[in-house]
């Protein structure tokens, strides 16, 4: 099971991710779709149509496109990319799938891809440090979301770092809490060792678990890793961060949660 800690509400209660299909189906009588099918995607008929039964208080359309005889729309609502699909007078939100293949899930995968990519050089600017094994052998750069209260992110750590070593690649670590302010002051006494250390605090001394039991030292609460904690979570909605850990690599394939399988599939070259 993929196993990820995510923020529910304001309140952060976690909860485990499971793959879910939920299937919500409405009529409207009174509309017939006469457009081509094309057209009709686009036209504001077919966002009428999700407006009268979808029950969506705020969202966004990121993509219209037409699957077979169906329209797709893919909203995003609350940082979670929704799909649905509208055929004749009726509203389907769910998994599209063709041959035992998921076409839903990948085409959500290419948009994600997409919206790193396009996002790559704010999110290298928010990097709280980098961690480089003795010999680098891979041109991969994984980039890992995380935080220092986080259980699952702990293992996915420890994983990343043995991985990195194992293949050579660079790994930049990004912290954002699912903990409130408490996850918030880790993440940047996290940081702030890096400076204070001169780099010494890296990823395996991270991953060490007897800082985080301590009281945090004045000394390791410095602006800059407030401001950095600060900026990922004003970026979270736009990269769509809900949970931790998330690791990205430099093409733009992501891993929510952590499963081990997944991750060293993420970390090698291709």
């Amino acid at each position: 099971m993929q196993e990820l800690l995510r923020i529910s509400g304001s309140k952060g209660l976690k909860s485990l991710s499971f793959s879910v299909l939920i299937i919500f189906i409405s009529v409207f009588a009174g509309m017939k779709i006469s457009l081509g099918a094309d057209n009709f995607c686009k036209s504001d008929k077919a966002e009428a149509l999700l407006k009268k039964h979808v029950p969506l208080d705020k969202y966004s359309i990121i993509s219209r496109r037409t699957v077979g005889d169906l329209c797709e729309i893919i909203v995003d609502s609350d940082g979670k990319l929704l799909p649905f699909y509208i055929f004749g007078d009726s509203v389907v939100s769910g998994e599209l799938w063709k041959e035992q293949h998921n076409l839903s899930a990948d085409f959500i995968k290419n948009l994600n891809r997409k919206n790193f990519l396009n996002l790559r050089s704010r999110i290298d600017s928010l990097v709280g440090f980098s961690y480089s094994p003795s010999k680098i052998k891979s041109s991969r750069v994984i980039y890992m979301f995380t935080e220092p209260l986080c259980p699952y992110c702990h293992e996915a750590g420890k994983l990343i770092y043995q991985l990195s070593n194992k293949y050579g690649f660079v790994v930049k670590i990004l912290f954002y809490s699912v903990h409130g302010r408490e996850g918030q002051e880790k993440s940047v006494e996290a940081i702030c060792r890096n400076i204070n250390s001169k780099g010494k605090f890296n990823l395996e001394e991270y991953n060490r678990l007897e800082w985080r039991e301590k009281k945090i030292a004045p000394v390791n609460k410095c602006k800059k890793g407030e401001n950095l904690v600060s900026e990922v979570e004003k970026l979270s909605p736009v990269l769509r961060i809900d949970g931790v850990p998330l690791i990205y690599n430099d093409l733009g394939d992501s891993v929510e949660g952590f499963d081990p399988e997944e991750i060293e599939k993420l970390v090698k070259d291709k």
